[in-house]
């Protein structure tokens, strides 16, 4: 895990690639993680776990849009 710090650019905009692994044996993972892709493209069919949820949430701090992490549980 790595971060680093805003993008101050006015004419270019940063991208990024995200990726969550699961381990081979997972039977469910939370719906925020569907689809499931295995790294040749195809779909993983997992169940939906309960009570899961997601990493963040965007909202609005001093009129821009930033990502608020979600506690565990919450």
């Amino acid at each position: 895990m790595h971060g680093s710090f805003p993008n101050t650019t006015r004419d270019r905009f940063r991208r990024s690639l995200i990726a969550h692994y699961i381990v081979g044996e997972a039977a469910k993972v939370a719906e925020f993680y569907h689809p499931v892709l295995r790294m040749d493209g195809t779909e993983v069919k997992l169940g939906i776990s309960e009570g899961g949820s997601q990493c963040g949430v965007w909202v609005e701090r001093d009129g821009s849009p930033v990502i608020e992490l979600v506690e565990a549980g919450a």
